[in-house]
Parts: C-alpha cells; sequence; structure tokens
C-alpha cells in the first residue's frame, strides 16, 4: 500500500515512521525545508548553534502510556535528555536542538522536502498530489497532518474535513529570540515564568548539549495578548514591546542585546471537534481514504500531535 502524507511536523513523522516500520511505501511531504515543524530551531550561527524556537520542552506527565516507547528509544539513543530543574522536576529536551527529535524519528523515511501541496485528484481509486512544481500519482491513502488554515487552501479537499478545519480557532505566540552579552539572572534557574505580556523565558544555552557559555534565551509572549494583537502590530512594535516587558524585570542597560529574530506562530486550540469514538484524528466521510491527524484534531501539545500521528497510523495496520 502506497501512502502519502503531507506535513513534516512532529505528527507526520510519527504516523510516517510507525508505517515504515511496517513496511508500508510512504512518502513524506512538506512545504519547508526539512522535518519538525513547530518543534522547530532556529540556526544562530556559523558553528552550528540552534536555538529552539517553537516547542522548548515537554513533561512526563504529558505523555500518554502508548508514546513511552517510543520516548523510551530516543532517551537510549541520547536524542531526548532530561533537564532538571531548580524544584527537582524534569523537563524532557530534544538534543543538541528539539528538532533533533523530528530529525531522527524521519531518518528511514522517503521526505520530498520544498514540496508546497496545492491540489488533490483521485482517479481510479488512486491519489495525485499536485505541488506547485511537480505531481506524484500512484498514492491509496492519503494522511494530512498540516495547520487547519492550509487544508482550506489545497483544491479538491474533501468538503466534510472542511467543514471541521473551519471551527478551529487559533491561539497565537510571539517567540523572540536574543542572545546576549552576559546572563539575564545570575541563579540556577532555567525557566522564568512572567504574568504580562511575556508568557515565560527560557535560558536555552543551559538545556542539555547546548553552550553554556553562549547567552541565548527563547522568550514567549502571553498567548492572550499575542492573539489580540498579531493581526494589529508590525513585528517591530511587537519585539519593541517584548523588549520593554523584559526591561521591567531585568536592567538591560547593564546588558547588551547582541542579536534578537522575532518568530510568531499560530496554533490550534483542539476541543476533539466532531470527533468520533474520542479518535484523535481525523476520516473523512466523503472519502474513507483521505485522513487528517495533528494538534488540531487532538489537543494543542506536543505529545498530543505525536498521539495523532502514531494511533492513525496503528489503526491503518
Amino acid at each position: 500500500m502506497k501512502i502519502g502524507i503531507i506535513g513534516a511536523g512532529i505528527a507526520g513523522v510519527m504516523c510516517a515512521k510507525k508505517l515504515v516500520d511496517k513496511n508500508f511505501d510512504v512518502i513524506l511531504f512538506d512545504k519547508s525545508r526539512g522535518v519538525s515543524g513547530r518543534s522547530t530551531s532556529k540556526r544562530w550561527n556559523d558553528t552550528g548553534l540552534a536555538i529552539d524556537m517553537g516547542v522548548p520542552f515537554f513533561q512526563y506527565h504529558e505523555i500518554n502510556q502508548r508514546l513511552l516507547p517510543t520516548i523510551k528509544d530516543l532517551i537510549d539513543e541520547n536524542v531526548i535528555f532530561e533537564w532538571s530543574m531548580e524544584d527537582q522536576s524534569k523537563l524532557l529536551v530534544g538534543a543538541p536542538k528539539m528538532s533533533s527529535i523530528s530529525r531522527y524519528l524521519s531518518k528511514d523515511i522517503h521526505i520530498e522536502a520544498q514540496q508546497k501541496v496545492i491540489r488533490i485528484t483521485k482517479n481510479h481509486n488512486k491519489w495525485q498530489i499536485n505541488s506547485e512544481d511537480q505531481v506524484f500519482d500512484g498514492f491509496d491513502k492519503l494522511i494530512f497532518s498540516i495547520p487547519a488554515p492550509q487544508i482550506k487552501l489545497i483544491n479538491n479537499f474533501p468538503k466534510d474535513i472542511i467543514k471541521l478545519a473551519n471551527k478551529v480557532k487559533y491561539d497565537a505566540i510571539n517567540t523572540l529570540l536574543i542572545e546576549t552579552s552576559a546572563p539575564l539572572w545570575n541563579t540556577n534557574e532555567a525557566v522564568v515564568y512572567f504574568d504580562r505580556k511575556i508568557d515565560m523565558i527560557i535560558a536555552d544555552y543551559k538545556k542539555p548539549k547546548r553552550n553554556i557559555n553562549q547567552f541565548t534565551y527563547a522568550i514567549h509572549s502571553n498567548k492572550k495578548w499575542a492573539t489580540e494583537n498579531i493581526d494589529q502590530l508590525s513585528k517591530a512594535i511587537i519585539e519593541n514591546e517584548i523588549l520593554n516587558e523584559l526591561n521591567t524585570k531585568f536592567n538591560l542597560s547593564r546588558i547588551d542585546v547582541k542579536k534578537s529574530l522575532l518568530h510568531q506562530w499560530r496554533y490550534g486550540q483542539s476541543n476533539k471537534i466532531d470527533m468520533v469514538d474520542s479518535k484523535t484524528y481525523i476520516k473523512s466521510i466523503e472519502d474513507e481514504t483521505l485522513y487528517c491527524c495533528g494538534d488540531w484534531c487532538s489537543g494543542g501539545s506536543f505529545c498530543d500531535a505525536m498521539l495523532s500521528g502514531l494511533e492513525l497510523a496503528e489503526d491503518l495496520l
């Protein structure tokens, strides 16, 4: 059986890996240069240093029991490390960056990168995928692991899925990456929480397998403030607002911000919209060979997306 999976975030990668492990013929497509989706990292300089600008970490209590074998394997292979906090809690992070998780899981998968899918058609019970410049055909099933708004941009998509996608509401987050000439704080804290325009600051350089001497931070904004202003304020204004907020807690006049980069995210507020039998994925009613998985189908967390891809793959076996 030949399966096309569109979207190489953690849900699509997880689904593809499970199917490839069972000898399915799978092609994984993504519009970007590689895998990882919302768990992506930004290359920061020519030395290979990167900062996690998407999902910064996850925690043990988020892991569904069905994910435990995969997580254990990733820990055993030194792809995931425990990151110990001052309060004795442990966060889980990819090493040397969060995108390493998707990269490891996809190492045996046929990937067609930089292929933005614009159309799907079905002839003689086989699916054809049209990207902006290529045609791929002969697929028995299609799986879409992309955000709901992107689904609506693909021609010939089943109307029942589009109807569900239209119900999804999206929150926003502004993530500001910075490098400073000295630490923002001198305690052992790795994550500092705020309650205004900034939600939290992660000392990325303190994560396992990072450069402890290069002071890099990922600043994640308050989602309510971000959602209200993402279409109202320019990126330059948002960055300035975040830096001003940062200055209320840390005196930036004594610290040089050597480099900064703002990235804006939208992610689905999933309430498991019209899911059947509490499934974490969607199967089209109009065409039962087309499916969707990902955080908008199951929940907003990294582990929710992993579970969505895994559960869909297991149900196809």
